[in-house]
């Protein structure tokens, strides 16, 4: 038995041989692009299964191969050989048919004996759907030639691909997890879902009888299926308006409901179905020509002989639309049938809840609205599952229909007013949708039945916001009072005066419907646009819920399928091209103006609204929107962008402008570079002139080997993306990305140049140039060499170059003559460029040969070189150089370098030093006990300067380290700077001062500054030192000290230099430093500034000191700074007898006694201003009160007002006075002191305590009597106040200078007795006593 296998391709060329003849040489292998899928070159191999023998008659080639070993070369399998007989083509041809010519190829097989059975079953059982993916064969046909046809057993097959199949592809990008080596070349998977059956590019076993389910290839694959499969379903599904409803069920049976052997593969059947269950594709019932599509959890199932009895009410004209009205959506009749439990089991659709089914009779009409025999039916079926399902009040419906038709014929026969109608119409009860009466509500929607509502949104919206929809009896005709009413008649009256509204004319509602997630029909769409436009054109703002679920659902035909509005495009002739030529990139959603028509035009407001796109630019970033979702996805291959480069190129061949597309892709991670994944701004397109560049930088050049040469032909489109197009002087970026190659002898001349003119024209940091002036890379006469060793070689050096003759010089001829224009750059870098560098350069090797020579003194004074000592210090000055490290220069070089200048003074000529050598000579190299300094910084100690300070106060030369000789070169120290008298002294010592922090030493310092009398050129300077113990202190500023402070107050904010320093040099402080004698009035108020936040009671120390200060230095200017920063005052505390402080606007002059009186009595708070008792000299009482008064403090008499009639009580404790005289005595002088206390009088304590003394003792009762004599002898120096005091003394009389009563009158008159003048009052009547 042979199996003859024919094929009409094009046959076998001498590669498809070659490769057969081996293994792993597949000529399929890496064209999976273009649908091979070749592997691992075995495949023709797997024939050996069956046969030991294969035989390939093709294009004039008659091979076969032996399963066994040949004797030639003892292999087998791969090893052909020609066949010249048994079979022949002759053969072949007679089994084939003469009267046909015989294909190209012809495959033949005999069969092994044990494999007949099992061909004969495998080729008689083969299905149609083995093409399906096959995708290189068209037809495959089977037959059995027996000379006997009754012994055929094998079926005979024809299959073509002239049958119908639903297939889905779709493109996926490869994950960088998922990625394999065996892959490689792919970046993109495609994978097909039909029923169960996944094609896709997996990786099989070696037996290519399974997928390996582990390898992450595979399951990168799998992991796609689920979302292939959804955009398949919906595809499917939701495109075609056209199909009978009937037709939309069977499609749920490819979902997998089945649970698989396999996890893998379950769990992909997991992940479809929570795809599927998170999408609107349950189809609902309707009874519109809108089809509705719900999530399944929001989709409900009926009981199945309700359907029945559904069917005929509905044959019977009773309204259905608003079946989905009534809180859930009811399943599609043809979906709800037992052969879909499974899958609506495995969806989750549940059946309707029993409110469902009462709500759906009473809102359907379902009992009043059909026929007598329907009626039976539907009672029965009630009385069957009443108590199961069914649970429905007795509401009376007919009085408030009945009152309904009274208004409509009032109004018809002009019985009522307009104006009357409306009225009632307000409060009149309407019958809803089930049969109850409303009273309340926010608006009317018409009966479901016939209206448009029903027809757009599917279910009532509106229901949440408090709408009442009227029930279908207001659309029917009627008869009340024997009187006909039309059909719909009464329903037009009630959206007259009830305001019963349907779309378009209703306000929208505040949700969102689920009608506008799936395609709309052609009426609904351009319904819903009406609906939009009249709300526009009554400026009624659209709901944000209602808007949303517009402008986001998938209602809109285009044509690319049924899109979301913000998804679509209409388009316009002004971007036609650009729609011909994105087409070909991006499936561009246009709105099918073919299914909707002409008007749709006239709604472009509302589309716009919506979110649909109409502009040029829209389109253009809708294009660069989508690639950039690519590249985020690394679905953006090579070709796509070519494609997105063709499509610039477009735009401005046809001069469109391409902004807006640039904006939107060029700063996207989607260019493939050297470098890895870039933005397109910054990437390089390589060319000749980058050549040098990328020897020596690490620039991120595009991929040339990915995209190939035909990137180079988009010059102009990638610098408009910002790619760096042509080298353009880019030094600097050459520079930022500067990196050495793996081996300097590949760095070319122009590399050479490169880097030079990168030194000349970019910005280059000093890491940098050391690093370039380092390493190996200059060509010389000696090889490689770095920068800093190279000589760049000019014909006056000839002389130079005889003498060292092993000089690295810069290969001219390498170079040619361009190096010599960059000597600049070469001199950046190290490369010796000048004469003088050279020459130097050459001394130290001509000295180095000299020392290996051993050359003598005379030869060298022979050959002109300076070898006295007396010659030499000329060439010491000229060419000293003070190294960057000074503690490098030892103690000889230093005493040599004085000798030089001891030796030039020698001469009888001035010495004068050079310009370079006074630069050089300036620098900190002589070493002193405060560190190196320069000589001017330096001070060289001897004996004149050791009776003022020690050798460690100040900058002294180190003698230590240089040894005592260094004294004997005072004047060529002199020379160089360095100070050596000691009244020159002053400013080194000075400004070494802050080094300093022992006492001692500080306190030497001083002395000498003060001997020779030192004055800063800086007095703000910190110049004071405030020691704290003996090594350790701070160096404050004079403004900061004060030489003395009385009143020990200021401590803690002001340093007081007569508790720290001797008088001596107090005065230093005071005349050098300008150090202050005492705190100033500023001083003080900061001080009192200080209390106020920090301190609530004052000692009277304190206090006292601060206002007599204040007092002593009063004037404007103290006026003015005591009103602008003290906030509060002294007063005297009523509780503690102390010193408080009180905010200035709450205190008060006492000039009233008696209101003070009342006020100390009621136990105030404190009120009144402090003044000092006992009085001082310095600052009396009335001066206080003056300044008091100037910042503002209010006298008591202006600020209160006291109204109380006078009363006198009786005493009940009166005690008896056993000497007449004493009583006399101490009420006449209490008046008397009292009257002089006024503070109008300023008389002292002295002065009022001699006063009173004069009035003697044998004069006081004639005094009494006499009080105008008393009075003049008191007062003669002050005549106005003689009045007073006798009037006062005369009323003391009336009271008979009891103390209690006199104490009142003084108050009354405003006046009291000082403290201090009743401690005098004491003494002075008890001595007299």
């Amino acid at each position: 038995m042979t199996l003859l296998i024919f094929n009409n391709e094009k046959g076998f060329s001498p590669k498809n041989i070659e490769s057969i003849c081996g293994v792993g040489r597949s000529t399929k292998k890496g064209n999976r692009q273009r649908g091979y899928i070749g592997e691992k070159g075995i495949g023709f191999k797997s024939v050996f299964l069956i046969t030991s023998q294969p035989h390939i008659f093709s294009n004039n080639y008659q091979i076969r191969f032996n399963e066994f070993p040949t004797p030639d070369c003892n292999l087998g399998y791969i090893v052909p050989e020609w066949v010249d007989n048994n079979p022949t083509l002759s053969d072949v041809q007679k089994i084939y048919g003469r009267s046909k010519p015989l294909p190209t190829t012809t495959i033949i097989l005999p069969l092994k004996s044990d494999k007949v059975s099992a061909v004969k079953h495998q080729l008689s059982t083969v299905h149609p759907e083995v093409l399906l993916f096959l995708t290189k064969i068209k037809r495959l046909s089977v037959r059995e030639d027996n000379e006997d046809p009754g012994l055929n057993t094998v079926n005979a097959i024809s299959i073509s691909r002239d049958c119908d199949y639903y297939m889905w592809k779709q493109k996926f990008p490869v994950r960088v997890d998922s990625e394999v080596e065996r892959r490689r070349e792919v970046e993109e998977w495609m994978v097909t879902g039909f029923p169960f059956i996944i094609q896709a590019d997996f990786i099989l076993a070696s037996s290519r009888e399974t997928i390996l389910l582990d390898n992450k290839w595979n399951k990168g694959i799998l992991s796609c299926v689920a979302s292939a499969f959804v955009s398949a379903f919906d595809s499917l599904l939701k495109t075609s308006q056209a199909t009978p409803d009937f037709s939309l069920p069977p499609i749920f049976k490819f979902l997998p409901v089945n649970s698989s052997a396999y996890p893998e593969l379950d769990s992909v059947r997991m992940a479809i179905k929570e795809k599927v269950v998170s999408e609107n594709f349950i189809p609902c019932e309707s009874y519109t020509n809108q089809r509705i599509f719900c999530k399944p959890g929001e989709v409900g199932r009926l009981i199945p002989d309700l359907w029945d009895i559904l069917a005929d009410a509905r044959k019977q004209g009773v309204g259905l639309e608003d079946l989905s009205s009534h809180g859930t959506y009811i399943l599609s009749s043809a979906f709800d049938a037992p052969q879909y439990n499974d899958i609506l089991e495995f969806l989750g659709v549940d059946y309707v809840d029993a409110n469902w089914y009462a709500k759906c009779v009473t809102g359907s009409n379902l009992v009043m609205g059909v026929s007598e025999d329907l009626y039976v039916r539907v009672l029965y079926y009630f009385a069957e599952n009443w108590g199961d399902y069914f649970h429905c009040t007795n509401d009376n419906k007919h009085l408030a229909i009945a009152f309904a038709y009274f208004m409509y014929h009032s109004l018809k026969k002009k019985c009522m007013s307009e104006g009357q109608v409306r009225e009632l119409c307000r409060s009149m009860p309407l019958v809803d949708n089930y049969g109850g009466l409303g009273k309340n509500w926010s608006g009317v929607l018409v009966p479901a039945k016939g209206s448009k509502w029903i027809g757009l949104l599917g279910s009532n919206p509106w229901r949440r916001q408090g709408f009442i929809e009227l029930s279908g009896d207001y659309s029917l005709a009627g008869k009340y009072a024997g009187l006909h009413t039309p059909e719909k008649s009464l329903l037009k009256f009630m959206q007259n005066h009830v305001g019963a509204s349907d779309v378009p004319c209703i306000s929208p509602p505040n949700a969102a419907f689920t009608t506008v997630a799936s395609p709309l029909t052609r009426e609904n769409a351009l319904l819903l646009l009406k609906w939009i436009s009249n709300l526009r054109n009554k400026g009624t703002r659209m709901p944000e819920k209602f808007l949303t679920c517009i402008r986001d659902g998938n209602w809109v035909k285009t044509s690319a399928g049924y899109k979301s509005p913000s998804d679509s495009f209409l388009s316009s002739s002004d971007w036609g091209c650009l729609l011909q030529m994105g087409s070909l990139l991006v499936d561009i959603p246009l709105i099918d103006l073919e299914f909707y028509g002409k008007c749709i035009e006239k709604y472009k407001e509302e589309l716009k609204a919506m979110g649909v796109m109409f502009e040029f630019r829209e389109a253009c970033q809708f294009i660069g929107k989508h690639f950039m979702s690519l590249a985020s996805s690394r679905d953006l291959t090579r070709s796509k962008v070519f494609s997105m480069l063709k499509f610039m190129r477009f735009l401005r061949e046809k001069y469109l402008p391409t902004e807006d597309f640039v904006k939107s892709v060029m700063s996207g991670r989607w260019l493939k570079t050297v470098a890895g994944m870039s933005s397109p701004i910054g990437s390089i397109l390589p060319d000749f002139e980058w050549t040098a560049a990328s020897i020596i930088s690490h620039l991120p050049f595009i991929d040339s080997e990915y995209y190939g040469d035909e990137i180079l032909s988009y010059n102009t489109e990638l610098q408009l993306l910002g790619v760096v197009v042509g080298f353009n002087r880019n030094y600097q970026l050459v520079m930022d990305n500067f990196e050495w190659p793996l081996y300097m002898a590949s760095i070319t001349v122009n590399c050479a140049f490169l880097i030079l003119e990168c030194i000349r024209h970019a910005s280059l940091s000093d890491d940098l140039l050391c690093n370039i002036r380092r390493q190996k890379w200059v060509k010389t006469n000696h090889g490689l060499r770095s920068p800093s060793e190279c000589f760049l070689f000019d014909s006056d050096w000839n002389c130079l170059m005889s003498v060292a003759d092993d000089v690295p010089l810069i290969d001219v001829k390498f170079y040619e003559s361009r190096i010599q224009s960059y000597k600049d750059e070469l001199k950046k870098i190290g490369v010796v460029v000048r004469f003088e560098e050279a020459s130097i350069a050459v001394s130290k090797r001509f000295k180095a040969l000299a020392l290996k020579n051993s050359l003598t003194k005379e030869q060298m004074k022979a050959f002109g070189v300076t070898v006295e000592f007396q010659m030499g210090p000329r060439f010491v000055i000229t060419g000293l150089c003070v190294p960057t490290y000074s503690a490098g220069i030892a103690p000889d070089s230093v005493i040599a370098l004085l000798k030089c200048i001891r030796n030039l003074k020698s001469g009888s000529v001035e010495v004068s030093f050079p310009k370079e050598f006074a630069s050089h000579i300036s620098k900190k190299w002589l070493k002193t006990v405060a560190g190196y300094r320069s000589p001017k910084e330096c001070i060289l100690f001897d004996s004149s300067w050791a009776s003022h300070l020690e050798r460690k106060d100040g900058p002294f030369i180190d003698e230590d380290f240089y040894g005592s000789d260094i004294k004997t070169y005072k004047a060529e120290l002199v020379l160089l700077g360095v100070t050596t008298d000691v009244e020159n002294g002053l400013p080194l010592l000075a400004g070494h001062l802050e080094y300093h922090s022992c006492c001692s030493v500080i306190n030497r310092i001083y002395k000498y500054l003060k001997m020779f009398k030192w004055v800063p050129d800086n007095k703000t300077a910190n110049w004071v030192w405030i020691p704290n113990g003996d090594d350790n202190g701070k160096w404050v500023n004079p403004v900061d000290c004060v030489l003395h402070d009385k009143d020990d107050l200021y401590s803690e904010c002001l340093h007081v230099l007569d508790k720290i320093y001797e008088n001596e040099m107090v005065n230093f402080f005071s005349m050098a430093l300008g150090v202050r004698q005492s705190p100033s009035v500023a001083d003080y108020i900061d001080l009192w500034k200080g209390w106020e936040n920090s301190k609530t009671k004052l000692a009277h120390n304190e206090c006292c000191a601060f206002w007599i200060c204040i007092a002593s230095n009063w004037s404007k200017k103290t006026e003015k700074l005591l009103f602008e920063n003290i906030k509060k005052l002294p007063v005297i505390s009523t509780a503690s007898g102390g010193i408080a402080l009180s905010d200035k606007d709450d205190v008060f002059i006492p000039d009233d006694m008696q209101l003070k009186d009342a006020f100390d009595k009621a136990n105030f708070r404190s009120v009144f201003v402090w003044y000092p008792q006992p009085s001082l000299a310095s600052v009396t009482r009335t001066k206080l009160y003056q300044i008091y008064a100037s910042v503002g403090v209010r006298t008591i008499s202006k600020s209160v007002k006291i109204e109380r009639p006078f009363e006198m009580k009786g005493r009940g404790d009166a005690r008896n006075v056993n000497k007449r005289y004493a009583m006399v005595r101490d009420g006449l002088f209490r008046i008397v002191l009292a009257f002089l206390s006024d503070i109008s009088l300023e008389l002292s304590m002295e002065k009022r305590h001699q006063t009173v003394k004069c009035i003697q003792k044998e004069r006081i009762e004639f005094a009494t009597y006499f009080s105008q004599v008393v009075s003049e002898g008191l007062m003669w120096d002050e005549p106005d106040r003689i009045g007073g005091l006798s009037e006062l003394i005369k009323l003391g009389c009336l009271l008979k200078f009891e103390k209690d009563a006199v104490n009142f009158l003084l108050m009354t008159k405003n006046l009291h007795v000082l403290v201090e003048d009743e401690q005098f009052l004491i003494s002075e009547v008890s001595s007299s006593v």
